[in-house]
């Protein structure tokens, strides 16, 4: 009867939640649609912003800012041939053709880099800001010592506590701040003049796999700690 439709009429009302709530979950929904369209407005406006800070940075000026902070850093003359933007998971550049000092690769002593990854921060993108890099994965960088005939040992950047330039001055006026330098699949050779192998050429003793993290100041370059592999051997 009219008795028996009106119960099972609001016994349907009440399992759905009624026009009330039914209204309620779509303003909830609605609510939750323009957070979304919004929240992905904002990322692609950061995201557009940085790759355009990195477009500039990976330009002529912005490159030679970075060559320059690495010179002064290193104490050996860089150049950067070619870079490239990356997005994920971190906005980055990567470069490559480096070319550190005058000298051959090989050269002891001497240093070569096969590629870097430079990770800025965002914000220092912004026109009228120091650019400052987070920080630096030198790729493949290979560093060379030699220990000459009277066993005079030779080294292709200033230890700390010897003669160089001021590098927190070169760094200025670079217009770039380094503040973290890391290596990776890096290399530590060893040339010895003193010691002749079976060939009669001078030994030569590879660290392989250098993973480590620099610092550098007015003094020279410091290595605090780093890993690598001397033969079968971790050191």
């Amino acid at each position: 009867g009219v008795d028996g439709s009106r119960w099972h009429a609001g016994r349907i009302a009440r399992a759905t939640g009624g026009p009330v709530a039914r209204n309620r979950e779509r303003r909830r929904l609605v609510r939750m649609k323009r957070f979304l369209i919004v929240a992905g407005v904002v990322v692609l406006v950061l995201v557009a912003g940085a790759v355009a800070g990195l477009e500039a940075l990976k330009s002529g000026a912005g490159k030679d800012r970075i060559a320059r902070a690495l010179t002064n850093t290193l104490h050996q003359p860089v150049t950067i041939g070619t870079m490239s933007i990356s997005i994920f998971p971190t906005p980055a550049l990567d470069a490559s053709g480096i070319r550190v000092g005058g000298a051959d690769s090989t050269a002891a002593p001497g240093v070569a880099i096969a590629g870097l990854h430079v990770v800025p921060e965002l914000l220092s993108l912004i026109p009228g800001r120091t650019l400052t890099v987070r920080r630096v994965d030198l790729v493949g960088l290979v560093v060379s010592v030699r220990r000459d005939a009277a066993g005079h040992w030779l080294v292709p950047v200033p230890p700390v506590g010897g003669a160089a330039t001021d590098t927190s001055a070169g760094a200025s006026s670079a217009g770039v701040a380094l503040s973290d330098l890391r290596i990776r699949n890096g290399a530590l050779r060893v040339v010895d003049d003193s010691l002749r192998s079976s060939s009669g050429g001078p030994t030569i003793t590879t660290i392989t796999n250098l993973e480590a993290q620099m610092s550098a100041d007015s003094s020279g370059v410091l290595v605090p700690s780093f890993s690598g592999t001397l033969g079968q051997t971790a050191v």
